[in-house]
C-alpha cells in the first residue's frame, strides 16, 4: 500500500537515512573452513547459490593468508558471487598485494535484481599477510557482489552478511521529495511509522504487551496495511531544517515486531 500524507512535512518523517546502532547480531560469516583441500567453491555453500569462479585452497603462502585459517578463497577471471535471495551484506576480508606492489585497489559492486545499487569505498592491500577488512558501507538488500581488483593477486574471506528481516528504508533528498518504506512484512499486515526526537523508549504498543519502541515520546506518523509484497509506503515532502534530527522507526503491529531506527 503507497500513499501521500502531509504527517511527515509537521513530524518530518523522511530523508536520508543514518543507522544508529551497531551491526546487528545474526550475522552469518563464510570461513570457507567446512571445505577441505583445494577445488572450487561448490555452488549452495554458505547460502551462495553461484560462486562463479571463485575457488579455495588451505596451503600456507604468505602474504595470501586466510582471516580464519585455514581455508581462504580466490577468483581467477571474475570474482563474483549471488545469495540465494536478498541479504544485508557487510563486507569481507582480504589479503594479498596492493598499488604498492602494481596492483589496483579491491572494491564492491552490489546488485539486487542485476541492478547496480551501491559501489564500496576501496581497500589497498600492503602485501604485509596483515590483510583488512573491507565494509561494504551498504545496509540494505543486495543478491549479487562483484568482487573487483586483479585476480590472482589477492583472496577472500569471511563473507559476512545479515539475513533480511523487517526494516525502514528511504528514498530521496533531504530537503526535497523523498519516500519512506517499512519492507518485508507479510501481505495485509498492519504497520505504523512512528518518529521523535531522542533515542529513548515508548510504549508499550497497543496489542503488543512488553513492547516498546526505541524512540522517546514516539508520534504515530503514518500506518496502513502492507501490500502483496510486504511493503508500506508513505511519500511526501520535507521541509528544510528537519534534517539530521528526526529518528524514524516501523512497527510491525501484527506480528509485534519491530525496525531498526533511522535518522534522518
Amino acid at each position: 500500500m503507497s500513499k501521500s500524507t502531509s504527517l511527515f512535512v509537521s513530524s518530518a518523517v523522511l530523508g536520508i537515512l543514518s543507522v544508529l546502532t551497531a551491526a546487528p547480531s545474526g550475522a552469518k560469516v563464510i570461513t570457507f573452513d567446512g571445505l577441505r583441500g583445494d577445488g572450487p567453491v561448490p555452488d549452495g555453500y554458505g547460502g551462495v547459490i553461484n560462486w562463479t569462479d571463485w575457488l579455495h585452497y588451505d596451503t600456507n603462502e604468505p602474504p595470501y593468508n586466510a582471516s580464519s585459517p585455514p581455508q581462504r578463497a580466490y577468483a581467477n577471471q571474475y570474482g563474483a558471487f549471488q545469495f540465494a535471495e536478498p541479504v544485508v551484506f557487510d563486507g569481507a576480508f582480504f589479503n594479498g598485494y596492493g598499488s604498492d606492489h602494481g596492483h589496483n585497489p579491491i572494491h564492491f559492486e552490489l546488485y539486487l535484481a542485476s541492478t547496480l545499487v551501491h559501489v564500496s569505498d576501496h581497500v589497498n592491500l600492503d602485501g604485509s599477510g596483515t590483510g583488512q577488512f573491507l565494509d561494504s558501507g551498504y545496509d540494505e538488500p543486495i543478491d549479487g557482489v562483484h568482487v573487483v581488483g586483479d585476480y590472482g593477486y589477492f583472496v577472500m574471506d569471511d563473507v559476512t552478511f545479515r539475513r533480511v528481516g523487517f526494516t525502514v528504508v528511504s528514498q530521496g533528498d533531504c530537503p526535497g521529495d523523498m519516500r519512506l518504506c517499512a519492507q518485508n512484512a507479510a501481505a495485509g499486515n498492519e504497520v505504523a511509522l512512528v518518529c521523535g526526537l531522542r533515542l529513548g523508549s515508548t510504549g508499550p504498543i497497543e496489542g503488543c504487551p512488553g513492547l516498546y519502541v526505541k524512540v522517546d515520546h514516539a508520534r504515530v506518523a503514518a500506518h496502513g496495511t502492507a501490500d502483496e509484497n510486504g511493503n508500506f509506503c508513505v511519500q511526501g515532502t520535507m521541509p528544510d531544517g528537519y534534517c539530521g534530527q528526526v529518528l524514524v522507526q516501523a512497527v510491525n503491529r501484527t506480528t509485534c515486531a519491530v525496525s531498526r531506527v533511522i535518522l534522518i
